[in-house]
């Protein structure tokens, strides 16, 4: 399902097998259109793509969401000495050199906009390759309940990560939530992740070998509240600029918010 200027749906089932992207809004002459809108429906997708893209904007309303993008995260296996600086940081598996060219031009995120990026509620149900959640703009979640399985990063934003409340379920992931500046009011986080749980402004990638994929800026953590269960081979929760911790409750891998490498990790914490 394509739409150029924009996509936009109320409500509806829909079952889609597509060999590039499921429902995909995109305008190449303007950098304003290109938006996708969901308010409602039932959505199962699998793609050898993104399963819902835009260009621009994205905004959903609500909806039940079982997406499998690019073979699911179990075609990655996570590497944690490999150096690689393109999209997805695992080592794709059963594949021959030719097809793992073709993939790395292929984006495989579960829903991505490179525009704004608004989630109000919705039930998701998300297994990818690359980003479950995909946000070139600012990405803002109201609520919702996601259960996420990435071979990369499962909430990713170039620039600023807000959650008001929801319920994340991440078993399978790089790293679980990450974005320029990262801010938690409410919710509940429960995540295994092969580097840091939480992590703003970058981080160090596989090995301590990836370039920083964010420029220096509104690198800070914020936490309001929440409830956060973390098992990280990483930092549990990682700033490279400023951590502020207001409230909440935690359980971490060795311990009160501490798994692998450190629990809490910021040049300046509070």
């Amino acid at each position: 399902m394509t739409g150029k200027d924009s996509v936009a749906i109320s409500s509806g089932t829909f079952v889609i097998n597509a060999g590039q992207d499921g429902i995909h809004a995109e305008n190449t002459d303007d950098a304003s259109l290109g938006g996708l809108y969901i308010a409602d429906g039932s959505f199962t997708i699998v793609s050898g793509g993104d399963c819902i893209s835009a260009s621009g904007a994205l905004q959903i309303d609500a909806g039940d969401f079982t997406l499998t993008a690019g073979g699911g995260s179990e075609s990655v296996t996570m590497q944690t000495s490999q150096m690689d600086f393109g999209a997805g940081r695992g080592q794709q598996t059963n594949v021959t050199q030719e097809e793992t060219q073709e993939e790395d031009t292929t984006s495989q995120k579960g829903i991505k906009a490179e525009g704004s990026y608004i989630i109000t509620d919705g039930t998701f149900s998300i297994d990818s390759a690359d980003d479950c959640l995909h946000a070139g703009g600012d990405l803002l979640i109201e609520s919702g309940s996601f259960d996420l399985r990435s071979g990369d990063d499962a909430v990713h934003s170039d620039a600023a990560v807000t959650i008001q409340d929801g319920t994340f379920s991440i078993p399978y992931c790089y790293e679980g939530i990450e974005g320029l500046s990262v801010t938690v009011n409410a919710g509940s986080y429960t995540i295994t992740s092969y580097d840091d749980g939480i992590n703003t402004a970058g981080g160090s990638g596989f090995g301590g070998m990836r370039q920083d994929q964010f420029a220096s800026g509104s690198d800070s953590f914020i936490i309001n509240g929440g409830d956060f269960t973390i098992v990280s081979s990483g930092d549990c929760l990682d700033s490279n600029g400023d951590l502020t911790i207001n409230g909440g409750g935690s359980r971490g891998g060795a311990g009160k918010m501490a798994g692998g490498t450190g629990g809490l990790s910021g040049e300046t914490a509070s």
